[in-house]
């Protein structure tokens, strides 16, 4: 080098290493868990950890510090090299920091002791030597903030599930909270890792015993647990929060064997994929590691009605020259259009799967993924199928109003099935009362007509209930058609609340349906039975032309009723 040019070596200044103590210490349960880390990495065979809401104390039988050289060495400076195979967990000589943001603390050890406060006393510790003999090592320490009950429950769910299959029992306020994996069952076993697979629910993976990360079970198909065994080390990041996937020799082994696991379930299963199953087969086909051939029979487009479809079936409806869009299940209009085949409308969740935003992305990916699939390319290329974001685009010939008409509109067959619905309604009511539904207001809706294109029937949920005319014209079908009309009316008073725009139901509204078709089966198909016949006693007291069809289901009804107990209409429509 010239004489105007230096050497210089780069520093650290101290502040960083503040940063570096509040960044790594995420939660409490993860700066012990550090602790137990290191206690193994110290050749600890057992752990005794008591937390209450205002201190710790932390025990192993580890080797602890021997001498004050070490303490210089190992506890005094940040990061070592991490190459030290020895260690178990230990790369980067920083985790008992962690500990130090929740509370000032104590380390005993041999005849030594450890006084850290970096709250109050910053990087400065407190060493004192020549002190009574300490096996092993001990931390205790009071919190700078007490813990509420809250936060002490939460901090000891969570070390058990981040300390779940350490390698040494783990004792947590007297209780032992890891377990040993080799005693476990699992659903297969490698050389490197013990496996225990499932169809839906998120991918534990778990390093030599500890907790790492949970992966979405999209990632290879399949929830479950994944634990290493003993020597057996991930590639980690410095916070140990995540598998550094381009480095991580035993990772690349275990992922494709998930994958593969995986695809063997979807191949031999009959039932339906998944949602994480979908996801996965749409990001692996996506990044080409899956080839489009493989999975075109797989449903991986949901639509509004709550159907799943093929990809070569979305191909054909594209092909025809349908419009793609998008809506909420539930939103009537909407599902109108589909049914109509104004546009092929998908669920936000098809949205989700493909992980776009709208549909111009989805087209996007979409075109990407047909290329070379014979003809129906020609479906994108010549821009046949037009995708967009509002669906009201592709049903402008639609109203999604419900307009109720006056009674001075109805005709008398209208007329005729509504007295027909109204007189035996004490039946019904019986019905919701036997099933536990609760249906406040009951007896105070008004029962009457209107037209709708996309509704069946609407209520306000307190005070009407409206049905489609369309809808009552099927009573001239046959008793069929009665039964279709019953439920649905037995379907808007379950409804609360007004439905008109959006007609979305959760699980507890189908439980509430089916307790009252089902448990009530006397008292509902009564109803039914009923309706039918005082329809037809009103058709003829109206000088109505009853059809033939209508008078073979009323012969049947009356043989069904001499033979069938309880009444089940379903059972009188297989009669």
């Amino acid at each position: 080098m010239s004489d105007n040019t230096n050497k210089r070596t780069f520093s650290v200044s101290p502040h960083i290493i503040f940063s570096l103590i509040a960044s790594q210490a995420g939660s409490l349960g993860k700066a012990v868990l550090e602790c137990i880390m290191n206690s193994i990495d110290a050749g600890a065979s057992c752990l005794d950890i008591t937390v209450t809401a205002k201190a710790l104390v932390i025990f192993d039988n580890g080797r602890g510090f021997q001498t004050k050289e070490e303490i210089e060495k190992f506890f005094e400076v940040f990061g070592f090299d991490h190459k030290d195979e020895q260690r178990v967990f230990g790369q980067f000589g920083i985790g008992r920091a962690q500990l130090w943001n929740f509370c000032p603390n104590v380390w005993r050890t041999n005849t030594f002791s450890m006084d850290v406060d970096i709250k109050n006393k910053g990087l400065d510790y407190v060493l004192k030597e020549e002190l009574p003999q300490q096996d092993g090592l001990l931390i205790t320490g009071r919190f700078y903030e007490p813990l509420k009950p809250s936060e002490l429950l939460a901090f000891e769910r969570e070390l058990t599930e981040l300390a779940r299959y350490a390698q040494v029992p783990v004792t947590l306020n007297g209780v032992v909270i890891n377990k040993d994996p080799a005693s476990e069952s699992w659903t297969h076993e490698t050389a490197d890792a013990w496996i225990r697979l499932r169809a839906t629910g998120e991918l534990t993976v778990y390093n030599l015993g500890v907790k790492v990360r949970n992966f979405p079970a999209y990632v290879v198909g399949s929830g479950g647990v994944v634990v290493t065994k003993p020597g057996v080390r991930l590639a980690l990041n410095m916070a140990r929060n995540d598998i550094v996937t381009t480095e991580c020799k035993v990772w690349k082994r275990i992922k494709p064997l998930l994958q593969a696991k995986s695809d063997d379930r979807i191949k031999k299963s009959t039932a339906r994929l998944s949602e994480d199953e979908m996801q996965n087969i749409v990001t692996r086909v996506l990044s080409l590691d899956l080839p489009f051939i493989n999975i075109s029979d797989k449903k991986l487009i949901t639509d509004i009605q709550g159907k799943h479809h093929t990809l070569n079936a979305f191909l054909t409806a594209m092909h025809r020259g349908s419009g793609c869009t998008v809506a909420e299940k539930g939103t009537k209009k909407a599902e109108l259009a589909h049914q109509l085949e104004y546009a092929f409308v998908i669920t936000p969740a098809t949205l989700v799967r493909f992980n776009v935003e709208n549909m111009s992305e989805l087209r996007t990916k979409l075109h990407a993924l047909f290329t070379g699939t014979n003809n129906y390319l020609k479906a994108f290329t010549e821009n046949k199928a037009k995708f967009g974001d509002d669906y009201n685009k592709f049903c402008t010939s639609l109203s999604d109003l419900c307009l109720e008409l006056p009674d001075k509109e109805q005709t008398p067959d209208e007329v005729a099935i509504l007295a027909a619905l109204r007189k035996p309604i004490g039946l019904l009511a019986q019905a919701l009362r036997r099933s536990g539904a609760e249906v406040g207001m009951f007896k105070n809706r008004t029962l009457t007509i209107g037209v709708s294109d996309v509704a069946s029937g609407w209520t306000d949920g307190v005070n009407r209930i409206v049905l489609n005319r369309t809808l009552l014209a099927k009573a001239r079908t046959g008793f069929p058609g009665v039964l279709s009309i019953c439920a649905t009316l037995l379907h808007e008073y379950l409804h609360d609340s007004s439905d008109q725009v959006t007609h979305d139901h959760d699980v507890a509204f189908y439980e509430r349906f089916e307790s009252v078709v089902r448990q009530s089966q006397e008292s509902y198909g009564t109803y039914c039975m009923k309706v039918y016949q005082e329809y037809l006693v009103q058709l003829k007291q109206r000088k109505l032309k009853i059809l033939q069809v209508q008078v073979l289901h009323a012969d049947l009804l009356d043989e069904s009723l001499n033979a069938i107990e309880p009444t089940n209409p379903l059972q009188l429509l297989a009669a």
